[in-house]
C-alpha cells in the first residue's frame, strides 16, 4: 500500500506547517475557475469527514467528533446531498436503514434493533436529497436532527454539492476536493479498507491515487489524509434517548482510539439482535 496516510495524532502539527501554502493554492482555484464551498478558504484547524452524503451520528461520528476535540481540531462534515442513495455503499444503505445499539447483552455483547425507514429499492439512485422516509419526513432532516446531538452547530456541516455538480465524472471531481486537503484542512477517509473495503481497489486505482499523484507533483507536498480505527461496531447509531444510549466507550473501548497502524487486529464481542 503506498503511504498516503499521515498519523491522525500528527495532524495539527502537520496543517500549522503548511499554513504558507494556501495562498498558492487559492490562486490556483482563482485560475481554474472552480467554485469552492465558502467557508473551505476561511479553514484553519479543521479536521473534515469524508464519509458524509449526509452528515448524521454513527458511533464512528462520534469517535470523530472525539478525536478533533483531542487534537484541537475543528470537525467538520462536507456533505453531498445532491448525490444518489446507492446501495453498494454500505454507509448509504445505513441511512434508511439504521442499526440502533439497544444495550449490553449479557455475554457482554452488544444487543441491535435495525429500523427500516423506507425501501432501499423504491429509492435506489433517487437524490439524497429529495428521498422521505415513509412517515414523511425527509431523510437529510432525520440525520440532521441525529447529528445535532454531538453539539456541534450547523457550522459544522458544510453543503458540497456544488463543487461536485461542477465536474462530470469522480475522476475530474477528485482534484479540487483533494487540493482542500493541501494546506486548509486534514481529511479523515479510508481509501483502501475500512466500511467501504469492498468496493475501495478500484476506486482508489482509478481515482484517488491519479489525483493524490498530481497534486503531489504539482505542489510539492501531498494532501493531508488520516485515518480513523475501524470496526463493525462503528456503523451502529445510538438510541436517540441519549439516557439510554449505549455510550462510545462501550462500543469501542478507548484503549483501541490509536492511529490506525497502530491498530492489528480488533475483534469486537459478538453481537446479537434484539
Amino acid at each position: 500500500m503506498q503511504a498516503v496516510y499521515v498519523a491522525l495524532s500528527d495532524a495539527p502539527r502537520l496543517l500549522e506547517k503548511r499554513c504558507w501554502l494556501r495562498s498558492r493554492v487559492e490562486q490556483w482555484w482563482r485560475e481554474m475557475g472552480w467554485r469552492i464551498p465558502k467557508p473551505c478558504p476561511a479553514f484553519n484547524g479543521v479536521l473534515v469527514f469524508g464519509k458524509a452524503a449526509v452528515a448524521t451520528c454513527r458511533y464512528e461520528d462520534i469517535l470523530f467528533t472525539h478525536r478533533a476535540r483531542e487534537l484541537g481540531l475543528r470537525p467538520v462534515w462536507m456533505e453531498h446531498t445532491e448525490g444518489h442513495l446507492s446501495t453498494h455503499s454500505p454507509f448509504k444503505r445505513s441511512l434508511l436503514h439504521p442499526t440502533f445499539a439497544i444495550k449490553r447483552g449479557r455475554n457482554g455483547g452488544l444487543v441491535l434493533k435495525k429500523e427500516k425507514l423506507g425501501s432501499l429499492q423504491d429509492r435506489r439512485m433517487q437524490q439524497i436529497n429529495t428521498i422521505r422516509l415513509d412517515d414523511g419526513t425527509p431523510l437529510i432532516d432525520y440525520h440532521h436532527r441525529l447529528h445535532a446531538r454531538l453539539g456541534l452547530g450547523p457550522e459544522s456541516v458544510i453543503e458540497a454539492s456544488d463543487l461536485h455538480s461542477q465536474f462530470a465524472t469522480p475522476r475530474q471531481y477528485y482534484l479540487p476536493y483533494l487540493s482542500l486537503f493541501l494546506a486548509h484542512a486534514v481529511l479523515v477517509d479510508d481509501f483502501h479498507g475500512g466500511e467501504d473495503s469492498h468496493v475501495a481497489g478500484e476506486f482508489t486505482d482509478t481515482v484517488f491515487l491519479p489525483a493524490y499523484r498530481e497534486l503531489s507533483r504539482r505542489f510539492g507536498v501531498s494532501p493531508l489524509i488520516a485515518r480513523l480505527p475501524w470496526h463493525e461496531h462503528l456503523q451502529y447509531f445510538p438510541l436517540e434517548e441519549e439516557k439510554k444510549a449505549v455510550s462510545l466507550e462501550e462500543v469501542f473501548p478507548q484503549e483501541l482510539w490509536l492511529d490506525v497502524d497502530d491498530v492489528q487486529t480488533i475483534t469486537p464481542p459478538v453481537c446479537r439482535a434484539a
